[in-house]
């Protein structure tokens, strides 16, 4: 006998969860036992056959886990991946029996790290239950053709459903609704689009979709990102050359540019990496955003990347990728430049040399070094007896 050609289509339950709850808890609830994933399990499938009775000859694999939208759309969905992975595995060899197969979980989480949800505190107002719908290819296929429709048009959740998690996961709730993965990011970029980072949502559908082709988002501030390959590039610019870059693009230059170039900066990179997409920072002479999109596309991986550290730039205006501050033989004064909206922007140490007197700066590369380079600037305080002052001019 052949054996059976199986794929699948995905789907989540999304759980909007009461944010002014005094039940919320900034921690995910954790995954449900065997015996509670099955009769979830039996919800959500009681859900779906209404939605799509035709779904009676597919089968159904859910995990009894809450998962927050960055686990969900990352590049190739691999969530969705394993779950096909793990139904398919569990079928006879030449033969497919459709079932509801529901994935609990022991106290250290599901069996399979893979598909263990992370947890992780600050997970906002929506929580996921993925799914995935296993069949025949040509089944799938004839599924497909109206699936996203469908299942929009007739989204919510029954009243035992939303019951059964509201009890068992111990959350508050507003509402339950099902959701294709194309609903889900519908509502993603509909959530970009409300806070003006619509451009974000390009870079990522480029390197969900087709990371075959180039993206380039270009802003007023001087933001350059490129999505290419899978990946994204980007240009890390300290304010001095932010100033010269304008210039030469014959731009009026004050501060406030820069204080929009680096919260575009962050909040991108930190949107990119949430989602799991590989970011690649450029530290290097020739501006991005004077390049046109096919130069720029072709020069990428010639120029000088930064993963992380600081960039530490000299009064004289070079610039290098440091690790860790260098060593001084005398500091005469630290200086901690920041601003309220993007918080910290650099460090300036003011050093001696012989007779000479310099100001060197230390930039954060990452969102994350922000905090490592405000360790390391502390530390050096400290060991110098110094109070580290701080202004909000960058001048």
């Amino acid at each position: 006998m052949t054996k059976p050609v199986l794929t699948g289509l995905s789907g989540v339950l999304i759980i909007e969860v009461d944010t002014d709850s005094e039940e919320y808890s900034l921690v995910p609830p954790a995954s449900l036992g065997r015996d509670e994933a099955s009769v979830l399990s039996d919800h959500l499938s009681a859900d779906l056959l209404r939605i799509i009775p035709e779904l009676k000859e597919s089968g159904l694999i859910i995990p009894a886990g809450l998962y927050n939208q960055f686990e969900i759309l990352r590049p190739d969905f691999p969530l969705f991946t394993y779950l096909q992975e793990i139904y398919i595995k569990s079928q006879p060899e030449d033969d497919f029996n459709p079932t509801v197969l529901a994935l609990g979980s022991d106290p250290d989480g599901f069996p399979i790290e893979e598909i263990s949800p992370s947890r992780e505190e600050g997970y906002g107002a929506l929580l996921l239950i993925p799914f995935a719908i296993i069949g025949h290819k040509n089944q799938i296929d004839e599924l497909d053709k109206e699936f996203d429709m469908r299942i929009f048009a007739k989204s919510s959740a029954s009243a035992e459903t939303e019951r059964f998690i509201k009890d068992h996961f111990n959350l508050p709730i507003r509402g339950c609704s099902y959701a294709s993965l194309a609903n889900l990011c519908a509502i993603f970029k509909a959530q970009l689009e409300s806070i003006n980072c619509a451009p974000l949502w390009s870079l990522i559908e480029n390197c969900f979709f087709c990371p075959e082709e180039a993206v380039v988002v270009r802003s007023e501030a001087g933001n350059t990102f490129c999505a290419v390959n899978g990946a994204v590039y980007t240009q890390f610019l300290t304010y001095r050359q932010w100033h010269y870059q304008q210039s030469l693009l014959g731009k009026e230059v004050d501060e406030s540019g820069y204080i929009q170039w680096t919260a575009m900066h962050r909040q991108y990179l930190i949107g990119l990496v949430s989602h799991e997409i590989t970011l690649n920072q450029i530290v290097d002479d020739n501006f991005l955003i004077l390049l046109d999109d096919e130069e720029l596309e072709s020069k990428l991986t010639q120029m000088q990347m930064a993963e992380t550290g600081f960039l530490y730039e000299d009064q004289s205006g070079k610039v290098d990728i440091v690790e860790n501050i260098i060593e001084y033989p005398r500091i005469s004064g630290i200086t901690e430049v920041i601003n309220e909206v993007v918080g910290t922007i650099c460090y300036q140490i003011k050093c001696v040399r012989g007779d000479v007197s310099s100001i060197d700066s230390y930039y954060p590369i990452s969102y994350l070094a922000v905090a490592e380079l405000a360790e390391a600037i502390t530390g050096i305080a400290e060991e110098n007896n110094i109070e580290i002052t701080r202004r909000t001019d960058l001048n």
